[in-house]
Parts: structure tokens; sequence; C-alpha cells
């Protein structure tokens, strides 16, 4: 931009310029709102003591959210003051800035509000909302942070693992051939397989074996009629056993 006269010098001391001039594509649009994304300072070569803004909406239009970024390109500051009004919002900077330091200004309203041709000329993609994330990410004072907090959760974590979730120690495992007291071999295969399958074959199955290793029944194969193809067994019980008429039973 250049302004005044060719070979025109100023006198020292203060100057005011007012420039009007047009952008486009300083609009956002987006699932919920509409917004405005302007540069406010642009990145100049020369330094700015005070830079400020104050944005007015097209009347019935009442801005919901107001926010920014200072700095160079890349940076995410938060050197400002911002606040809503009636007609709009004001942000103004709380430093001065160097060279190439920008003001960045965003602001949002509801959607459907503006002139149907601003719709139709569409606008410039939305500033990314979760940037705060970057933004925290490059202050070593928040990694220094985070790996505190992490540090923490790791002992926390280890100290109750130590003293309350460590298994006991094994003993020595030792096979046992025999049901326990009290119970048959066909009840103590129940006991283990009642979670997952019930009463199943090889309960029936560990009930006959420990009636024929109690001498209570002898099993012989023969051919016969089964409900699969091969030999079936037949179970009775000894004469020395019998308490009545003998009784055979098919599997």
């Amino acid at each position: 931009i250049r302004i005044g006269r060719e070979g025109a010098f100023l006198k020292p001391g203060p100057h005011l310029y007012e420039l009007t001039y047009r952008a486009e594509r300083q609009l956002y649009f987006q699932e919920g709102q509409d917004g405005l994304y302007w540069d406010v300072h642009g990145r100049w070569e020369f330094s700015a003591d005070k830079v400020s803004a104050t944005v007015v909406l097209p009347e019935g239009i009442r801005a919901t959210k107001v926010w920014g970024y200072t700095g160079k390109d890349g940076d995410w500051g938060e050197d400002y003051a911002a606040k809503l009004t009636e007609t709009g919002a004001i942000i103004k900077a709380t430093r001065s800035f160097r060279a190439r330091e920008n003001l960045i200004l965003v602001l949002e309203w509801p959607p459907g509000l503006l002139d149907v041709r601003a719709y139709e000329r569409g606008g410039r993609e939305a500033p990314f909302r979760g940037i705060w994330i970057s933004h925290w990410l490059t202050n070593i004072e928040n990694w220094r942070l985070l790996i505190l907090l992490l540090g923490a959760a790791f002992l926390s974590y280890f100290f109750v693992w130590l003293f309350l979730g460590r298994d006991p120690k094994k003993g020595l495992i030792l096979p046992r051939y025999l049901p326990p007291e009290g119970l048959s071999a066909g009840a103590a295969a129940y006991c283990a397989r009642m979670e997952r399958l019930g009463y199943d074959h090889t309960c029936f199955s560990a009930g006959v074996v420990g009636l024929a290793a109690k001498a209570r029944s002898v099993s012989r194969e023969r051919p016969g009629k089964v409900p699969f193809p091969g030999y079936g067994a037949i179970c009775s019980m000894p004469k020395k056993n019998r308490k009545g008429p003998a009784k055979a039973m098919r599997i």
C-alpha cells in the first residue's frame, strides 16, 4: 500500500491515515453458525504499538462468540482482550507487535442471516476449533506438566498393583486321582463343568466310570443298536451287589 505524494516528507509526530477497502473470502459457513475470520493487522514489516478492531454486523444479526490469535504465522498467542457488543464485537491486543506479527479475529453468529449473495459466493475454510491443543503442546511448561501427570498416574497404578493387584504365588501343583471327599466322580465332573456346559455326556461317563471303579457296575461291549454306528456297551450291577432283579443299562 502506498499513501501520500511522492517527494512529500512528513514532519515528525503522529499522523492518522484512514483506509477503506473491501476484502473477499473473509466469511466461513458451517453447520450451526456463520463466521468472520479476519486478519486485523496484517503482517507488516514494521512494529505496531497498539492494534484493535471493532466489528459492526448487519442490522438484525447478533454475534454469539468471539476469540482470536496473536503472533506470527504458526503462533496461536492469546495476548488479546475481546468482548461481544450489541452490534458486533471489539478485540484489542494487550501488547505491542513486532514486525510481521498479527492479530486475527474470529466472530460467529447464527446461520442463515446474511444476504443470499454471500452464500452464493461461498466462503473460506472454517478455523480448526481444536487448535488450542496445538498451542498448548507447543509450550514447554505444558509438556513438563503433562510428563508430571503421566508419571504420577504411573506411580499410583504401580503401587496399587504392587499391594493389591499381584496374584498370589503359585504353589506346587499335584494331580488328584480321586474326587474330593464326599463327591463321586460324576458329581466332581459336574461341579467342574456346570458353569460352562452343565450336565453333559462327560459327566455321565464320569459317573459310570466311578461306579465301575467302586465295583458297583460292570461294562462290556457288544454289537447292538446304538444312537451312532459302531459298538455299544451294556452296564449291569455285579451279582454280589444286587439287592433285586438284575437290570442292564445300554450306553
